[in-house]
């Protein structure tokens, strides 16, 4: 607000040489603020986008949050489910080895095998759950 005021000013011409001067430099220096905000990379790495201070660095590196959360999501889903599923098979096989059924065996064992697939899906995310 303060450099479109300094611009109008300037435009109108009501400002003395000195005062005139002394505006232009003042709108530089607000331009030169402005343009930092925009983009200020880090100067230890300046070709890194994910680092620096700016508005395009910020962006930036929250989409790469983003990404990062999505990931951690989907892995989360399949750890999840996994945990039911080995939690189940457990119960199962301790209900199997009570009665001596063979049958809640087997299905405790598959829903192990499962569990362990599931598992293994949630670090490598090779099968997306959807």
């Amino acid at each position: 607000m303060a450099a479109d005021e300094l611009k109008d000013q300037l435009a109108a011409g009501s400002l003395t040489p000195a005062g005139k001067a002394a505006a232009e430099a003042r709108l530089a220096k607000y331009e030169a603020t402005v343009k930092r905000y925009d983009s200020e990379p880090d100067p230890k790495a300046p070709g890194d986008p994910l680092k620096g201070e700016g508005k395009k660095e910020l962006k930036a590196r929250a989409q790469s949050f983003e990404q990062g959360f999505e990931q951690a999501s989907e892995r989360d889903n399949n750890f999840d489910l996994a945990e039911v599923l080995l939690q189940l098979a457990l119960v199962l096989g301790s209900v199997a080895i009570l009665a001596l059924s063979r049958w809640t065996l087997i299905v405790s064992a598959l829903l192990g095998i499962a569990g362990s697939l599931l598992t293994l899906n949630g670090f490598f995310l090779l099968v997306p759950l959807g």
